[in-house]
């Protein structure tokens, strides 16, 4: 009740508000605060907001594609009247697929009151449309010769890229290099000859190259890179004969120089390095080059590939290593990073997997290791790239579980004397403080242990399971005994699980089929040690606790 009386107040305050503007008796009063719930007024007059400038660019945008894809069919359908109408020879009907991808051009250029990024949709269909007309003046009006569609493709290549100066697009360059390289896929390639070929690749990878540069897009010399790489490989890859596989490995080389060449030349004369992303854009292809190329080579010749390969990856470092001393001041270490990524997945392909001798490869890990120590205790160490880093750490892993596999199948001593020898150096590091077990101390000591029970597995077990049980037990010993002097309590509690494996393994399976002599040392052996750890734990408790 009391709050239909205060809604029906403020309505009556309201009411005679009103009345007295409209009276001109006073001034009207400054609006006090309503109070909380419903009230009675009259809402003010509110305006609908205009729609974003954005969600309208976007739309407009998405109408544009469309009508676009509306052109491209529609010039689809002409091609289709060859078929389903006979009203129009097929030389007319192929002129109106022209005159309609004229049109349209002439359209996106020239078209009044209309702003010149959206008019160059208009122009970027017509181009379509012209290599659609281009290719089906053959392969489907059968008005000329395939050689000739060709040369059509290349004209309307040429127009497209013209286009793009006057709506500076990257549209226009992009269609121009699928529908370029499209055309040797489309067309019978077999009958075009492969010294043909390769002077088409060649000669569109120094065009595109030359525009990417001239007209600053980078996005042009990418789109290449990939199209000009892959159909090549594409069309050649079925290819048997030597001389031609030798002279496909030139032709994708230089292509590859030329594209190569195109992005350090793009950078030296604008004065514009590559971003971090578009140096990994790169990445893909730079791969792709470097494994159709070792195909390539190990068809030739299967014992070069690998040093081929080691010797273009070094070029390539060496390449930008010159290039960046040209850019001088500029910053060029977003390239660094891909570069050297590359180096080090060479030499992991060519130098690891396929050059280096297999009795050699254990050794790796202890000299990983090695070389790690080194580096951290002198500060003139030569230093490695984050890639050289990881590389060394991904052979350490490989080599690491090869070496655990080996000891526990193989009885090869030489196996046994690489675990001994990475064991040492393991403990050494570690009590040495190395950087790569402090934030990961219990995780290294459990791999360290890991291979410390496998190498003595493996050493003691000629000799009987209680060999190993007493081998096991004495390494638990050792480790208790210096986790007390270093007061180290992650030494002392990473060596209980060897400790009661090795205590269980010798009461449970050892002592069960021993002498009665033997029986009894093992029990009194395995009791002192038991103790002594407890002895030890609760002297533990008194320990300084390490801060992280």
């Amino acid at each position: 009740m009391e709050e239909r009386i205060r809604e029906l107040e403020e309505a009556l305050r309201a009411l005679g508000l009103r009345l007295s503007r409209l009276e001109g008796r006073e001034a009207a009063p400054e609006p006090q605060a309503s109070p909380p719930k419903m009230r009675i007024s009259v809402p003010p007059e509110t305006k609908m907001a205009p729609p974003k400038r954005d969600s309208a660019l976007g739309m407009s945008k998405l109408l544009a594609v469309v009508s676009v894809i509306c052109f491209v069919l529609a010039a689809t359908f002409i091609v289709k009247l060859a078929v389903d109408s006979g009203w129009l020879t097929l030389e007319r009907q192929w002129g109106l697929l022209v005159l309609f991808g004229a049109g349209l051009s002439a359209a996106g250029r020239y078209l009044p009151f209309v702003d010149k990024l959206y008019r160059s949709y208009l122009s970027a269909s017509g181009l379509v449309v012209f290599f659609i007309a281009a290719y089906s003046s053959s392969l489907y009006f059968n008005l000329c010769s395939q050689d000739t569609s060709l040369i059509f493709g290349m004209i309307a290549t040429i127009l497209g890229l013209s286009m793009f100066k006057y709506h500076e697009s990257e549209i226009f360059p992009i269609v121009s290099v699928v529908g370029t390289y499209l055309s040797v896929v489309l067309l019978n390639h077999n009958n075009m000859g492969y010294y043909f070929l390769t002077g088409f690749f060649l000669l569109w990878a120094s065009v595109f190259s030359w525009f990417s540069t001239h007209f600053r897009s980078r996005t042009v010399n990418l789109v290449a890179t990939y199209h000009g790489l892959g159909v090549f490989t594409f069309l050649t890859m079925g290819e048997t004969n030597k001389e031609n596989v030798l002279l496909g490995l030139v032709i994708l080389t230089l292509q590859f120089v030329i594209f190569t060449w195109g992005v350090a030349f793009y950078s030296i004369k604008n004065k514009v390095t590559l971003t971090k992303a578009e140096t990994w854009s790169y990445f893909p292809a730079l791969c792709f080059y470097y494994g159709i190329m070792y195909f390539f080579i190990n068809v030739l010749s299967p014992s070069l590939a690998p040093w081929i390969g080691l010797g273009m990856a070094l070029s390539f470092l060496l390449a930008y290593e010159s290039i960046k001393k040209r850019l001088q001041n500029m910053d060029a270490e977003a390239s660094k990073s891909m570069v050297y990524a590359f180096f080090a997945l060479v030499i992991f392909q060519a130098g690891y997997l396929q050059l280096l001798p297999g009795s050699a490869k254990p050794w790796l890990l202890p000299l990983f290791i090695l070389l790690n120590y080194i580096s951290e205790q002198k500060k003139d160490f030569p230093r490695v790239s984050m890639a050289f880093r990881i590389l060394g750490f991904v052979i350490g892993g490989i080599e690491f579980l090869n070496l655990l596999v080996e000891l526990v199948q193989s009885t090869n001593r030489d196996a046994s004397i690489v675990a001994i020898v990475t064991l040492g150096l393991g403990l050494f590091y570690y009590l040495s403080v190395g950087k790569l077990t402090q934030a990961r101390e219990k995780s290294y000591l459990s791999l360290v242990h890991v291979l410390a029970v496998l190498a003595l597995y493996r050493i003691c077990y000629e000799y009987g399971s209680l060999a190993v049980s007493v081998a096991w037990a004495l390494y638990a010993a050792f480790i208790l005994g210096l986790g007390y002097k270093r007061q180290d309590r992650n030494l002392v509690t990473s060596s209980l699980v060897v400790l009661f494996f090795a205590s269980g393994k010798a009461l449970i399976y050892d002592g069960s089929g021993a002498p009665t002599s033997v029986r009894i040392g093992s029990l009194i052996f395995t009791g002192i040690l038991l103790f002594g750890t407890g002895v030890l734990f609760r002297k533990m408790q008194t320990w300084p606790v390490k801060e992280d």
